[in-house]
């Protein structure tokens, strides 16, 4: 009756072995796959700020490694005007690579530039 118990007792901690290992597994993949999705919706984005002219400054947008905006000019305003400072070019820079991290359009509002101190 013993041997018939202590069997009982080994299958029932196999089961459990087997139901742990399955569950990390499942645990396990369901991370690797979230960190992939992550990595989807939020591409590796820098900015570069390029200097122009003496007080003339603009920015370049990489994603990837890879060169996918140049701007030579203070975005939506008339003319083909330059920022005016490094750090105005490096604010604007940033403000496009966290849209592009969040998925958004990568449009400049004057909102956006007068928010972000920038004269124009």
């Amino acid at each position: 009756m013993t041997s018939g118990n202590s069997l009982s007792k080994t299958k029932k901690i196999i089961i459990v072995i087997i139901v742990l290992i399955f569950a990390s597994i499942i645990g396990i993949n369901l991370l690797l796959k979230n960190q992939a999705v992550h990595k989807q919706n939020y591409p590796e984005a820098r900015s570069k700020v390029i200097q122009l002219g003496q007080k003339a400054w603009g920015y370049e947008i990489y994603v990837n490694d890879k060169l996918i905006i140049r701007q030579t000019q203070i975005p939506c305003i008339e003319g083909e005007t330059p920022f005016s400072s490094f750090k105005d070019a490096h604010l604007i820079g940033e403000l496009i690579v966290g849209k592009i991290k969040k998925g958004q359009k990568v449009t400049v509002t004057k909102k956006e530039l007068a928010e972000s101190g920038i004269r124009f």
